[in-house]
């Protein structure tokens, strides 16, 4: 399949991508290459939600990021990335590599990033690594387990954080 990347994104000087901290249902993780896909034609995106783990890599080795910036000050878990629910987490995470700045940011959100598909496939691209140095605090200081998308507890979360209807 042919993808539709806006020419401003293949010719700007810069790129710096700045993504919240999320758990998703498809990907396991909403973080810098899943911020990427924002950039498709509406179009694209309905064909290719199902090879999300195909697709991102992809997008990975093709866009080149600068800089990345993930705001994971208030970050979300459970049925993200639209209906989950607030973490006050209080870090930012911020890299050049993606791979590297998406592995960490799955390791604060209690996630393997070896288990999350299209970090491994991006390994097997060449798009990055997900070893990273961390300057600053040490992930484990800041990790915790995040609510998986769909799990059980996620769902009733999910359902007490939506606003009461009256008829």
């Amino acid at each position: 399949a042919k993808l539709q990347i806006p020419k401003t994104v293949l010719e700007a000087d810069r790129i710096v991508n700045l993504p919240k901290m999320k758990t998703s249902g498809p990907t396991q993780v909403t973080l810098s290459l899943k911020n990427l896909f924002g950039l498709l034609a509406n179009q694209d995106k309905k064909k290719l939600h199902r090879v999300l783990d195909e697709v991102l890599p992809y997008l990975g080795k093709v866009i080149r990021q600068d800089m990345i910036v993930v705001d994971g000050v208030v970050a979300m878990e459970g049925n993200g990335p639209l209906v989950g629910n607030p973490v006050q987490l209080g870090v930012v995470v911020a890299g050049v590599d993606p791979v590297a700045v998406d592995s960490t940011c799955a390791r604060i959100m209690g996630l393997d990033p070896k288990e999350v598909k299209h970090l491994v496939r991006a390994v097997e691209m060449g798009v990055g690594s997900m070893d990273a140095e961390v300057i600053g605090t040490p992930v484990e200081e800041v990790a915790r387990k995040f609510l998986r998308p769909y799990s059980v507890k996620a769902v009733f979360r999910t359902f007490r954080t939506l606003p009461k209807i009256y008829l």
